[in-house]
């Protein structure tokens, strides 16, 4: 009994996604069950027993009986993530052929070895037959082409021939040692890919007396996987590019107002949030500008829509406008082939929020213009103008309004964008803010950095004395910082910049004698020194005293302390 796999151009191919047929052409159809559509069938039903891949880039091969038919099934995992799956069919013939037919064809074929090339190279894209000392006695005429080698393989064993990595992994080498049939996917040395099926003959004392291996081209199919590969990960990309720009900022605490001048702010932000109007927020470097910005998107009717950032003074003169605006492929030199949607189409159903929108140049402030008045903008190159719907919120820490007398910015512009103002005030004029914000951040560091700081009196005396004029944006670095850096949970005022920790020093004169002042900061410089350093000796090396001194302080301000 032989069994020979059908032509391979009646072989079928199958896609399978999560369980299901999604597609099937006309002669894996007409192989699985004829005139009857299979297309959104689940694969267990069309084919019964059929083993799903359970790893990417490995050949799966069964042999089913499907409906009376024989099938060569080999199947490859695309995207496990996705369940995507291909199926590829063939139908084995079995044919009964007696001894004597059998002589006359191997005879046939040895005065005529051309004869067996014309079938193989019809049949398949390679064959290669070994005999039982595992030597190569015959392989296709190209092969030199196929495999990109240059040396005759004939007489070779295919061990030796898998060193030249003519084609590796070598199904031929497994099959052979393993004694059984085996399919895999080989790489020849000229970079392409083939599935490689090698057939050990076995005779009745279970050895071998030779072996066939015959392999198709996939090449097509293996770049098509790569580039699916590659187009995953470009979406991927993409999702969470989208998802940062819609989501940006989104999940934050509710904006922190223990004082009345914030209270009240927040008190205004809630009345003009549903109202669609244009919005200007001032405030120094640091005030939190943006969280105030997305407080109100998040609190009007846009915000199932995008909330788009964008800073005017962090991108460069240049490429603001096509940031802005988008361009048409070909627009300028540079330009990208399919051209570029702008951040104010970006923000379209949504909010655009413009930072500092002291820094943006004259001529941009007129297109900026023209799209606020006519709700439709033009893409650099373009001469179609662009329907586009959004509220702009602007931010800027400058005096605009001095900005408009010297010509800087545009008046008309101003008055667009200042429909209604907030003015969000420095940290350091609402005091009673700076307590909540500093447990807020210390609560927020020690959980992004696995700690479990907590500030002594000192320190929180010594925070909400300083000025801050970096603002919030100041306040949360420091307190990050002395989370990360501190040597101890109990965070003292040596963890603190120096400018912060010896600021109040004026304070220890402030009431009292002289004397008392002055104990008062010794006792501040000797306990900031121990939280420093921890020993008599380093004690004494940083105030400049014998350690025996510095035993007598350290007991004298350190409640508890002995030697």
């Amino acid at each position: 009994m032989f069994e020979w796999i059908e032509d391979k151009a009646l072989a079928g191919t199958i896609k399978v996604k999560c369980g299901i047929m999604v597609y099937a052409d006309e002669k894996a159809a007409a192989l699985l069950a004829g005139d009857v559509k299979v297309e959104n069938c689940s694969v267990e039903k069309v084919l019964p027993g059929f083993i799903m891949p359970d790893t990417e880039d490995r050949l799966n091969h069964q042999v089913l009986q499907i409906k009376g038919r024989k099938l060569d099934i080999n199947s490859i995992a695309v995207s496990l993530t996705d369940g995507l799956v291909y199926v590829f069919i063939s139908e084995i013939i079995e044919k009964t052929i007696d001894e004597q037919d059998i002589e006359n064809v191997i005879k046939n074929i040895h005065k005529n070895p051309h004869i067996l090339g014309a079938i193989v190279r019809y049949i398949f894209d390679d064959v290669i037959i070994v005999d039982g000392q595992g030597v190569l006695r015959w392989r296709v005429p190209n092969y030199k082409e196929l495999y990109g080698i240059e040396e005759e393989i004939l007489g070779k064993t295919i061990f030796e021939i898998e060193k030249l990595k003519a084609w590796y992994p070598s199904a031929s080498v497994k099959a052979f040692r393993e004694k059984r049939r085996v399919t895999l996917v080989n790489r020849f040395k000229n970079k392409t890919y083939h599935i490689c099926t090698a057939i050990p003959i076995i005779n009745a004392e279970n050895e071998i007396e030779g072996l066939i291996s015959y392999s198709n081209d996939i090449s097509e199919f293996m770049e098509i996987k790569k580039q699916y590969a590659k187009l995953e990960i470009l979406m991927a990309r993409y999702f969470y590019e989208i998802e940062a720009l819609r989501k940006k900022d989104i999940h934050f605490p509710e904006i922190i107002r223990k004082s009345s001048q914030m209270k009240n702010l927040i008190e205004l932000s809630l009345k003009v949030a549903p109202a669609d109007v244009n919005l200007l927020i001032t405030g120094e470097s640091g005030v939190g500008k943006n969280l105030m910005a997305n407080f109100i998107h998040q609190n009007s009717d846009r915000a199932k829509g995008p909330f788009i950032e964008i800073n005017c003074g962090a991108i460069p003169e240049n490429l603001l406008e096509s940031e802005l605006f988008g361009y048409v492929a070909g627009a300028f030199t540079g330009a990208g082939r399919k051209g570029k949607i702008g951040m104010i189409e970006t923000a379209n159903g949504g909010t655009l929020f413009l930072d500092e929108i002291g820094e943006l140049p004259l001529n941009l402030q007129v297109k900026l213009l023209k799209v606020i008045q006519s709700k439709t903008l033009n893409k650099i190159g373009d001469t179609q103008p662009v329907k586009v719907d959004f509220r702009l919120i602007a931010a800027t820490n400058k005096d605009l309004k001095s900005h408009v007398k010297s010509g800087i910015f545009r008046e008309d512009l101003y008055y667009r964008i200042n429909v209604v103002a907030l003015s969000i005030p420095p940290i350091r004029d609402r005091k009673d803010d700076i307590f909540p914000l500093i447990i807020h951040f210390l609560n927020q560091a020690n959980k992004k950095f696995g700690k479990n700081r907590t500030l002594s009196n000192d320190t929180v005396d010594a925070l909400m004395n300083y000025d801050w004029p970096g603002n919030v944006r100041e306040l949360n670095n420091i307190i990050e910082r002395v989370v990360i850096t501190a040597d101890r949970d109990s965070v003292s005022p040596a963890a603190l910049p120096d400018n912060i920790k010896y600021l109040n020093t004026a304070s220890f004169v402030s009431e009292g004698t002289l004397k008392f002042s002055l104990e008062r900061l010794e006792a501040q410089i000797v306990k900031d020194a121990y939280a420093r350093y921890r020993t008599t000796i380093g004690v004494g090396k940083a105030l400049g005293i014998s350690q025996a001194s510095s035993v007598r302080k350290l007991q004298k301000y350190i409640d508890g302390y002995s030697t």
